[in-house]
């Protein structure tokens, strides 16, 4: 049992956030709480969107970094004393451009590196390093050093690091030793040559396995298509279109050969049937024999870089035998060409680098395959495989956690699948290790269960996680892969209730995985309906809160972000933003659509701050960089309350934003109650926003906003610390406009417009609070909306709940929730609280939750 860490640690995340601490009719009200608004025509001006951050350009040159996870490495890990979570840890140092030199390593028990055991290395081409060894435990001393001939080496500051009894054990085989066990002959990448005959007999009586045998045989008869079809058809109106339109056709073209020969190479090892084995050749002959450097480049498109490296690979490895020594020379050249330019550009570049997504969700493993399938046959091929089993010990997960949590969302951890089941079953099988046996593989399925119920949309947050709510079967048989290995029951009743609900089937490359996969009998573990209803995900910044977990139709599902990777590549700029569900369909929630990556509704709406349920300081929204960070700091839940605190206060930048802290607390069933202290260094005008995908409709005489879905509907009751004002409309700026002809079941997709309200501080202050208080109905519940009745200034009554919340910012920020028997409460920022008959003392940084006698403490934690 593993826990792997990200190499950032919480005495590192604690020092940080040290430091850190569309037009409408528009009415003013005396009282600070209250506003009226009607819809209009939207608001013509863009507001002010953050640049880019200097450590996020395509150069490495590294910028000063506020980040908790700068993009690109500045220092060393671990260090600072800290115990690890690993044993032996991962060793990372920010990378230098070598020329002809390299890296040495020293790491020892001796803080002056004397003693016989001292561990050293030299020769080392990549910014990190693994042990492959179990350390003993204690303080532990390393230091690294660039080694370059007539030089003196130059050793780094001495860093240090405990290895204590709670480190869990994984000591894995040198890379030589690796490379020892790959095969000298071929097959070698899909199977081994003594494996077929086993496979071939598991694979008879399977029916994806006949189908995908059958499929080849179609595809035998399928003739290739002109090179001209890589180059695009659609005419842009601009440079950016053009390019993408280029880049669009270029990895369809590309994308239909690979598709080919994922079929066709594991069908021919099934069944040798020489007609689909020269099918698949014939393809990869055909990429082999393309211009590396003209439409299938990665200028163009990586995807079609990429695969085209994977279909030659595949094709080579696994038809090997069918090939002349002319076919296999032009094959190793062409592979020798694209996979080399990936390595020079990525090795020792790549292991520095937070995230590159495109290269994690699929072209490492591309490469990866080349690599594996020449080496010994390549000059260069065995270093290359190097790389990626250090990489892949070193660094994965890349942007998750031991929590099992993925930042750019749910939607987009679907593209990297293949990578992540296809990677450790093939270490697994050369070393003889375990490499799902990681906290990340053991957790990611109930990071599905939690943030992505069966027959709900999911938490949301990232790019498309607004497209649809149906599980792909390739994300069904992920969950219930890795839920089997670890006996999670409710991992394979996830998976179920995905297939019932209409999955599509497995794409081929996990038909293979799936042939190969050991199928152990689960154990007994804890039901959807039987996991608390809650669960932070805090290594990246997601919390889920449920009333009916497991039963979507009856779930009222609140999800709640705030990162600590910041906002790049697909993750979006919604630190402190929340998503509300009724029913498993979206009531408030992001909006604008994923039309394409970059245009202009993207980088100003869809992946802007603007359009999430988060808040503006003076107009201006958050970093969309690693530089845009967030944390949730407390998480807790009692049954009848569920309670998490996020803080933004580093994701706006130089905006002069010095503290957003949003409380966000459900009342189970029904109520949702949300709590911002704002502060910043001027005078500020502060916009509180809603989106929802339905009409949103404000009632005169104060802030009271209303939406309804088909499941269900709700009120939201906001008051503030200043007067508010109010904007209502339904027109995203810029708009949603499909220029790309983007389709969907053969119909060019149309984006209805949504609803957005901003409301906003009337007079700019230095020190803002909001508080929102919404009631949530499902459909078919009649209960009807009541107003919450005022007992004092910020204090109200719902029901069976007071509600009393510091919208004074001239005093500190507090919270208090009392369920009226006075047996349940929650209290945050005062010094004690009643509840139950029994006074409980509250530490200044730190939220408790009373209920039925039980006292739950939410002290700050930062990850």
């Amino acid at each position: 049992m593993r826990n792997r860490p990200n190499v950032f640690f919480r005495s590192f995340f604690a020092r940080r956030i040290g430091l850190l601490v569309a037009a409408a009719s528009i009415v003013f009200l005396s009282a600070p709480s209250v506003v009226t608004a009607a819809a209009d025509k939207p608001e013509t001006k863009t507001p002010k969107r953050a640049a880019k951050s200097k450590s996020e350009t395509k150069s490495d040159a590294v910028a000063p970094s506020t980040a908790f996870h700068p993009a690109i490495r500045t220092t060393a890990s671990p260090t600072g004393g800290q115990s690890v979570p690993v044993n032996p840890p991962p060793l990372l140092w920010a990378t230098t451009n070598l020329g002809d030199g390299s890296y040495a390593v020293r790491l020892s028990r001796d803080p002056d590196f004397k003693t016989a055991d001292t561990i050293q290395a030299g020769g080392v081409r990549w910014a990190m390093y693994n042990a492959h060894r179990k350390l003993e435990a204690g303080r532990w001393y390393w230091q690294h050093a660039i080694e370059k001939s007539g030089r003196p080496t130059e050793w780094s500051e001495r860093h240090e690091f405990v290895v204590d009894a709670s480190a869990d054990n994984f000591a894995t085989p040198t890379a030589d030793v690796m490379l020892a066990a790959v095969p000298t002959g071929h097959p070698r990448i899909l199977a081994r040559a003594e494996e077929l005959a086993a496979l071939r007999e598991r694979a008879a009586p399977q029916a994806d396995c006949t189908a995908l045998i059958q499929r080849a045989r179609r595809l035998v008869k399928v003739p290739l298509p002109e090179p001209e079809k890589a180059k695009p058809v659609a005419k842009g109106k601009t440079a950016f279109e053009e390019k993408n339109f280029a880049k669009w056709a270029a990895k369809a073209f590309a994308g239909d050969f690979v598709e080919d020969i994922t079929v066709l190479a594991p069908a021919y090892l099934l069944t040798g049937d020489e007609a689909i084995g020269r099918a698949a050749l014939q393809r990869a002959l055909f990429l082999a024999g393309l211009d590396p450097d003209g439409d299938t480049s990665p200028k163009v498109s990586d995807f079609a870089d990429g695969a085209c490296m994977r279909a030659m690979a595949l094709a080579y490895d696994s038809c090997f035998s069918l090939l002349n020594a002319t076919e296999q020379e032009q094959l190793r050249r062409a592979m020798d060409i694209r996979a080399g330019r990936f390595f020079r550009q990525y090795i020792n570049k790549l292991e520095s680098r937070i995230f590159s997504p495109h290269i994690w969700q699929h072209i490492l493993n591309e490469a990866a395959e080349i690599a594996f399938a020449t080496a010994g046959e390549l000059p260069d091929a065995r270093t290359w495989a190097a790389f990626v089993y250090e990489l892949w010990l070193n660094r994965f997960p890349p942007i998750g956690g031991a929590d099992g949590g993925w930042t750019e969302g749910l939607g987009y951890l679907g593209t990297n699948l293949e990578t992540m089941l296809l990677m450790p079953q093939r270490f697994s099988a050369l070393t003889g290790v375990d490499f799902y046996d990681l906290a990340w593989y053991r957790n990611a399925p109930d990071f599905h269960v939690y943030g992505w119920p069966a027959g709900s949309v999911n938490a949301g947050f990232g790019d498309g996680d607004h497209d649809s709510k149906v599980i792909s079967g390739a994300r069904a048989y992920f969950v219930e892969t890795l839920g089997r290995r670890v006996g999670n029951v409710r991992a394979i009743k996830y998976a179920e209730a995905a297939r019932a609900a209409g999955s599509d089937s497995l794409p081929p490359l996990l038909v293979w995985h799936r042939l190969r996969e050991p199928s152990p009998k689960p154990t007994r573990a804890a039901a959807p309906a039987e996991l608390p209803p809650s669960r932070a995900f805090r290594d990246v910044g997601l919390v889920a809160m449920h009333t009916q977990l497991g039963d979507a139709k009856r779930d009222v599902f609140v999800a709640f972000n705030s990162c600590p990777y910041g906002a790049f590549g697909h993750m979006h700029p919604a630190q402190n933003a929340f998503n509300l569900m009724l029913g498993g369909e979206r009531l408030f929630a992001n909006s604008g659509y994923y039309i394409a990556y970059g245009d202009a509704h993207f980088k100003d709406w869809y992946h802007h701050s603007r359009g999430h349920n988060t808040v503006l300081i003076d107009n201006q929204g958050q970093l969309s960089n690693s530089d845009g960070w967030g944390s949730i700091v407390r998480h807790a839940d009692s049954g009848a309350i569920a309670y998490a605190l996020g803080d933004a206060s580093p994701a706006y930048g130089d905006a002069d934003l010095t503290r957003f802290r949003r409380h966000v607390v459900l009342l189970r069933p029904s109520t949702l109650v949300i709590y911002d202290e704002l502060e910043a260094g001027h005078d500020a005008s502060w916009s509180w926003l809603l989106h929802s995908p339905a009409r949103i409709t404000a009632e005169a005489g104060g802030v009271r906003l209303r939406a309804a879905i088909a499941t269900g509907q709700g009120q939201v009751d906001l008051y503030g610390s200043t007067p508010l004002q109010m904007k209502l409309d339904d027109r995203f700026d810029p708009p949603a406009d499909n220029w790309r002809e983007k389709k969907r079941g053969g119909q060019v997709q149309t984006y209805p417009n949504q609803w957005h309200a901003t409301v906003v501080s009337a007079a700019r202050t230095s020190r803002m609070r909001f508080l929102a208080v919404m009631q949530l109905r499902l459909q078919g519940d009649t209960q009807r909306f009541v107003t919450p009745q005022s007992e004092g200034p910020g204090s109200f009554r719902l029901g069976a709940w007071t509600v009393q919340a510091g919208l004074d910012p001239a005093r500190p920020a507090s919270l208090l929730i009392k369920r009226i028997d006075g047996k349940t409460a929650l209290a945050a920022g005062v010094p004690n609280l009643l509840a139950g008959g029994q006074n409980h003392p509250i530490l200044p940084a730190e939220t408790i939750l009373v209920e039925g006698g039980a006292v739950f403490h939410a002290p700050d934690e930062h990850q």
